[in-house]
């Protein structure tokens, strides 16, 4: 199988170099799971989107759209940032 891999192989310089050109990024990709119920602030979301361009999220937490005070959770805004709007947009 190896052999066959490696004969189907092409190599592409310009291809290879865009690749390799591309600064890292996702370095932080568990990060936002990690604060999903926590209050959310502006400051919170824009650090972490800043450094990534996506998060690796989870279902398997019990996520909240709001603390026990009463605040919106980041869980709470991306939720609603997502599907408020697409559900005012298809009433």
């Amino acid at each position: 199988a190896e052999e066959i891999h490696q004969e189907s192989r092409v190599d592409v310089p310009a291809i290879e170099e865009i690749i390799n050109s591309v600064p890292d990024n996702n370095e932080d990709i568990f990060e936002m799971y990690q604060v999903l119920n926590e209050p959310y602030s502006k400051e919170l979301y824009q650090r972490l989107i800043r450094r990534n361009v996506m998060d690796k999220l989870t279902y398997k937490m019990e996520l909240k759209k709001i603390t026990e005070d009463g605040e919106i959770t980041l869980y709470g805004y991306l939720f609603e940032s997502v599907y408020g709007k697409y559900a005012r947009e298809n009433k």
